[in-house]
């Protein structure tokens, strides 16, 4: 009896050695490098996503499990970082139609330095998107931030979804289980009156000049 439960210890030890360490979402500051959160394991793709990721650097992975929220581990997570590239943000040439995505493979380190040179792009993360793609992971996580921020405001645009506007940390926070995405945005270089993505409609979080922000979305 000893000895099986001897044996039992060891593989559970061995096991929690094995696991990959996770990224925690949740604890994220919006100084990091991309190059120092993400896990080159993961197949990423860097460049232009206007349809999920907008006005920014796209870097993301498919099926990735280096990530938790709030200490809710993600397994096969969609995950975009965006970082900031007034290229990408004000080049109209970049673009075939509404609807873009032109996007490298990502190996490495000297891969990703590249792209920041051809995108004139920033190596801090100031956003990320979380894919939800299942009714578990968006409830669990739906969990996780009422826990972290509270219960949120209900957004006036989508059937169930919920964003926070948290002032102490500079984060603006969207639930959009609609279009299964969880979004999280330091917003020290956004614009504090408005937001507008697909997967949120615009939002205002008081005095929102539509005109001015749209002005400020693409000013050089």
């Amino acid at each position: 009896m000893i000895k099986n439960l001897s044996l039992l210890l060891i593989c559970t030890l061995l096991l929690a050695c094995n696991e990959k360490q996770r990224v925690d979402l949740a604890q994220l500051t919006f100084t990091e490098k991309a190059s120092d959160v993400i896990n080159y394991d993961d197949r990423y793709a860097g460049g232009v996503n206007n349809v999920d990721a907008p006005y920014s650097f796209a870097l993301q992975a498919s099926h990735s499990s280096s990530f938790s929220f709030n200490g809710l581990k993600i397994d096969s997570a969609e995950i975009i970082f965006q970082l900031r590239s007034d290229k990408i943000r004000t080049d109209t040439s970049l673009y075939q139609g509404t609807a873009t995505v032109n996007q490298e493979h990502v190996a490495n380190a000297p891969e990703l330095r590249k792209l920041y040179v051809k995108f004139q792009s920033d190596s801090v993360i100031y956003a990320y998107r979380l894919g939800l793609k299942t009714k578990t992971l968006q409830s669990a996580v739906l969990k996780e931030l009422i826990k972290l921020y509270g219960p949120g405001t209900k957004n006036p645009n989508t059937d169930n979804g919920l964003y926070w506007n948290v002032k102490a940390r500079h984060l603006f926070v969207f639930y959009a289980p609609d279009y299964h995405w969880l979004i999280v945005a330091n917003n020290t270089h956004l614009y504090k009156n408005c937001f507008w993505d697909s997967s949120t409609g615009n939002i205002d979080f008081g005095g929102c000049d539509i005109k001015a922000y749209q002005k400020f979305l693409t000013a050089k």
